[in-house]
């Protein structure tokens, strides 16, 4: 059934606006060595899409035209309003290996806030000279909440778009709507089909809380909920809405407004053909390593598996609640289904030897979220005889590591599993190992030299 929406908007007369928000820190000029800086200092949405501070990176144009070299020893800091978030876990040149340069912090840092990267001296050389320390200010700000979030619903009938409460107007571009869209891949009565939907977009407001709604009907204007199973994206167009917030001087000035229009969206959402099937290690829990996962089906829906065949799962870290997607800890991939059992098991696939692995991967003590490939298997129902397929399940687990202390040693004799920090194993004798921090039989170790 159609939603009913109601809108008001109070208009002044006569209203200015602010250019753009203003940084709590101010942007600091480059150094006369580097000739541009991307993204480029200032306000940045949090859309991953337009900054690359959503990816976690920073790339530079040195100005003159020696050889750029990194220096993987030399590390950068990545502060978020005030505290320390992380270093830079990479450096690197672009692939004609002169000028350009970037350094990656590793993770999906797209909490709004203001943040300090502080480029430390020397990260490369420029023509055989160190290149120069400098601080860089972004100010990141998440334009609005979207409701439901992206990812696996039960069902999808309008899209919300919640704005702050210093947010005073929003309006709707009238122009933007020819790319407004919805792609729908879905399954109607066991049969696929891929239903057209009429879009409207509107500005909503209740007392002092502002609101933007996209709302789905048929070519005939009958409103159409999605509860069908399949696949949904919504492609929202940058600067459908507009938002005005509050500027510095608006409690004196209420013509003191900043406006801002969204990024563009495309959101993606699934609507499973079951529901999210139990997991071995449980969801949510503690765990040492990866090493093999149990998927656990409903027998009484179930029939028959088809498993993947393609190593399109994944383990990915997490950091501040976020699934960082651009960085695969490692792959998983399914071994097979036990039609006894009925389960579907997901074995890791060791990141040194590209096979499954013989013993459990160890990775940094952190957050992991296992997700598995959209239809990664299908299965046939037993009470009607339609094909259903599984949805990119996620499955959230925190790392602890090993127990034990940092031991020292100077040699260690006979065969040992050595893994770096990274989980990646190692197929060197121990005493062969430079100095460093590894994981050997299940233990960090620091090795002398």
């Amino acid at each position: 059934m159609k939603k009913s929406l109601l809108l008001a908007v109070v208009l002044a007369p006569v209203l200015s606006y602010a250019a753009a928000p203003s940084l709590v820190n101010p942007p600091a000029e480059l150094p006369s060595a580097v000739s541009k800086v991307s993204p480029a200092q200032g306000f940045v949405d949090i859309s991953g899409d337009v900054c690359p501070l959503g990816v976690g990176e920073i790339s530079f144009v040195f100005a003159g035209s020696e050889e750029v070299v990194p220096q993987t020893d030399v590390h950068s800091e990545l502060y978020k309003d005030g505290v320390f978030l992380a270093e830079s876990k990479d450096a690197y040149i672009d692939a004609m290996g002169v000028r350009n340069a970037s350094i990656s912090f590793g993770g999906a840092r797209k909490a709004a806030g203001w943040y300090e990267v502080k480029v430390a001296e020397g990260q490369f050389t420029i023509g055989g000279s160190p290149s120069p320390a400098m601080t860089l200010y972004y100010q990141i700000d998440g334009f609005c909440t979207i409701e439901p979030a992206a990812g696996v619903v039960e069902q999808v009938d309008n899209v919300f778009f919640y704005f702050d409460k210093d947010v005073v107007k929003v309006e709707v571009d009238q122009t933007k709507f020819d790319n407004l869209t919805c792609l729908a891949h879905c399954t109607i009565n066991g049969s696929a089909v891929t239903p057209e939907y009429q879009l409207t977009a509107v500005a909503l407001n209740d007392g002092d809380e502002w609101a933007g709604a996209i709302s789905f009907g048929s070519e005939d204007g009958i409103a159409q909920i999605f509860f069908y199973e399949g696949n949904y994206e919504i492609n929202v167009p940058a600067g459908l809405f507009i938002s005005y917030s509050k500027g510095e001087n608006y409690d004196n000035d209420p013509t003191d407004l900043i406006e801002r229009r969204n990024p563009r969206y495309n959101i993606h959402y699934v609507i499973p053909s079951f529901s999210q099937p139990e997991i071995t290690p449980e969801y949510d829990s503690v765990v040492e390593n990866f090493y093999e996962f149990v998927i656990h089906l409903e027998a009484s829906v179930v029939e028959l598996l088809f498993s993947d065949t393609m190593s399109t799962s994944h383990i990915y870290p997490v950091f501040d609640g976020q699934v960082d997607t651009s960085m695969a800890v490692c792959n998983v991939k399914s071994t097979g289904w036990d039609m006894e059992a009925n389960t579907v098991t997901y074995k890791v696939i060791d990141p040194a030897t590209k096979r499954f692995a013989e013993e459990p991967i160890v990775v940094e003590p952190g957050d992991y979220a296992l997700v598995l490939a959209d239809k990664s298997f299908s299965c046939t129902r037993l009470n009607d005889g339609n094909q259903v397929w599984s949805a990119p399940y996620q499955y959230l687990y925190t790392v602890k590591g090993p127990e034990s202390k940092v031991e020292s040693v100077a040699v260690a004799a006979g065969p040992e599993a050595i893994y770096n920090l990274q989980g990646i194993k190692i197929n060197k004798d121990v005493n062969a190992l430079p100095a460093g921090l590894y994981i050997i039989n299940g233990k960090k170790i620091l090795v002398n030299k």
